[in-house]
């Protein structure tokens, strides 16, 4: 089961029993004292999203790498040339 960045971000700022509904990274419902709405679960959720949008940016980048290699290569290569052609060894 894959966790979200909402249920991890609540998780980490022990916001644990919090099961409101959101829209976007706002709470739909109020009951009181909401920990979806504490500083701590909103900077947490802005940092999860943050790096899932470094880790997009760096999956590309690793694409585009590999598809340079691949498209200047003559004659026959292993697995362990590719392999170091991308970590840039």
């Amino acid at each position: 089961m894959e966790i979200t960045n909402k249920e991890k971000a609540r998780e980490i700022c022990g916001c644990g029993n919090c099961h409101h509904n959101f829209k976007g990274n706002e709470c739909l419902k109020y009951t009181g004292i909401l920990c979806c709405l504490k500083p701590c679960f909103k900077d947490t959720l802005q940092a999860m999203e943050w790096k899932d949008e470094q880790f997009v940016q760096e999956k590309q980048q690793l694409i585009d790498k590999a598809w340079d290699w691949l498209t200047n290569q003559k004659g026959e290569h292993t697995k362990e040339d590719f392999i170091k052609a991308i970590k840039g060894e």
